[in-house]
């Protein structure tokens, strides 16, 4: 158990498979729930987030507009 002052009150524990959770419950009885979950293992590849500079996307343009 625990407290982050002045409003918010935790509660750390295990479900029932043993896997660790934790409440936070706020003053005003908003509750979440966090629960830990193991990762999964058998997927191959990640999903990344890409970012385009601009320049490349005006060039993606302009060779689009030349193919037409």
């Amino acid at each position: 158990m625990g407290y982050y002052d002045p409003n918010i009150v935790t509660f750390h524990g295990t479900d029932p498979a043993g896997g660790r959770t934790q409440l936070v419950q706020h003053v005003t009885q908003l509750n979440v729930m966090l629960l830990a979950v193991p990762k999964d293992v058998e997927k191959a590849e990640l999903n990344r987030i890409v970012f385009r500079l601009t320049q490349d996307l005006d060039d993606d343009n302009e060779q689009l507009v030349e193919g037409v």
